[in-house]
């Protein structure tokens, strides 16, 4: 079970959920963890991904690049083939997650540099790279 509170000047705030939880328990051995929450993506982090990703499939298509010319695999870019065969990739190498709903806020700019930077390195620059979409912006 969890308990997610805030503390502030050494107090623990929005804890009578978590109090009340105690008050219920059975005498016996309880272990209780406490580590910091960070927070995970956004609904709107994670369709920007998506977005992103269909951008990225637009502008290899429009340079008339195939999949197998970027990951040797002969597919056309979708919006789906590159979060499979490159943003996935890139997570998990560097967080070890397979999931973009398992990322940390924090975490999506470090893979679109990564990105950004080896599609530039092994298209010479012809493909640009798109910005990542501003959530503000961003229709779905």
């Amino acid at each position: 079970m969890k308990f997610f509170c805030k503390i502030e000047d050494g107090k623990i705030l929005g804890t009578n959920e978590f109090s009340k939880h105690l008050s219920g328990l059975s005498a016996g051995d309880y272990s209780i963890e406490i580590k910091r929450w960070r927070k995970p993506t956004s609904r709107s982090q994670h369709n920007s991904v998506y977005k992103f990703c269909d951008l990225l499939a637009g502008e290899f298509n429009n340079e008339g690049l195939e999949m197998q010319d970027v990951i040797r695999v002969p597919l056309m870019f979708t919006k789906y083939s590159v979060r499979e065969r490159i943003w996935i990739p890139v997570q998990k190498s560097l967080y070890g997650t397979e999931h973009i709903s398992d990322l940390l806020s924090e975490q999506i700019d470090p893979i679109y540099d990564t990105i950004n930077k080896a599609i530039s390195e092994i298209t010479n620059g012809v493909v640009r790279v798109p910005q990542f979409p501003n959530k503000k912006k961003v229709r779905y």
